[in-house]
């Protein structure tokens, strides 16, 4: 993708007149974002790639369900949740390029080890959601990725608060 273009202004003597002129200047790259909730000290990574995967696979199988009948889809689809890896995802606002998350108490994390390791410091970021009994393991997790130049971006959460993500652009719509 072509790299992103800011402005800054800058000052230009014409005659006995000095303007302020935009001058294009050429930013770096955005860094891909990688999530990760922290919560009761385990880690939950969050692909918003895998999380529409599971979406499309709900979606099919309510249209399967519904004989492709729109009326009787949308009925099945706002009574729909998908449960991915400790998240419970509300199907209507992910139907609309949305995903709403919200955690599953009972749900086990993954393991911390090798997962910094997997990160690229040239080309990932690293974005916690980290709720109020995981102090320990995001100060873990942003010392890994200190020692290593990994940037990382911190969200504090409430126990029940939801994480809201965009879904990955696609050339097709879910629906």
């Amino acid at each position: 993708s072509p790299p992103e273009i800011s402005s800054e202004l800058e000052r230009v003597q014409v005659g006995s007149v000095t303007v302020l002129l935009p001058t294009p200047r050429e930013m770096p790259p955005q860094k891909e974002p990688v999530y990760w909730e922290c919560r009761q000290n385990q880690l939950f990574p969050i692909s918003p790639e895998e999380m529409q995967a599971a979406c499309e696979a709900k979606t099919e199988e309510l249209r399967t369900r519904s004989g492709n009948d729109e009326n009787e889809f949308l009925k099945q689809a706002a009574q729909s949740t998908v449960e991915w890896k400790g998240q419970s995802i509300d199907f209507t606002y992910a139907l609309m390029g949305k995903y709403v998350l919200t955690p599953i108490p009972e749900a086990q994390g993954a393991a911390l080890a090798n997962q910094v390791d997997a990160l690229d410091p040239g080309v990932h970021r690293l974005h916690l959601f980290v709720r109020p009994n995981s102090l320990d393991i995001s100060s873990q997790i942003q010392t890994l990725a200190q020692e290593r130049n990994i940037e990382v971006e911190v969200q504090l959460l409430d126990d029940k608060e939801y994480i809201l993500l965009s879904a990955p652009a696609r050339s097709g719509s879910m629906p």
